[in-house]
């Protein structure tokens, strides 16, 4: 299920890279601050997020490194800029 959702969440970032919704990240054990994607993760064909997999650049390639709840993404993406996907606003 999970394979299906990200590879779900990939086409649609493909089409709309609107979806993909930055948020601010500090990494305290090396003191080093970067920005990560959040996708929508969608389990069934009705397009509603549960979950949020972050993904980082790590050189030519993103690399997902955790999953969060949409309200935890919600918190941290409006650091940055007010989202402008609505996938993360329907919490």
């Amino acid at each position: 299920m999970l394979e299906r959702a990200t590879e779900r969440a990939e086409k649609r970032v493909r089409r709309n890279y609107k979806i993909a919704i930055p948020q601010f990240y500090t990494d305290k054990a090396i003191n080093q601050s970067k920005i990560q994607l959040l996708l929508p993760l969608c389990f069934d064909n009705t397009n509603k997020a549960i979950l949020a997999l972050v993904v980082s650049k790590e050189g030519n390639a993103y690399l997902a490194k955790t999953v969060l709840p949409l309200d935890w993404d919600y918190m941290n993406s409006r650091r940055i800029v007010t989202p402008d996907a609505d996938w993360i606003t329907n919490i």
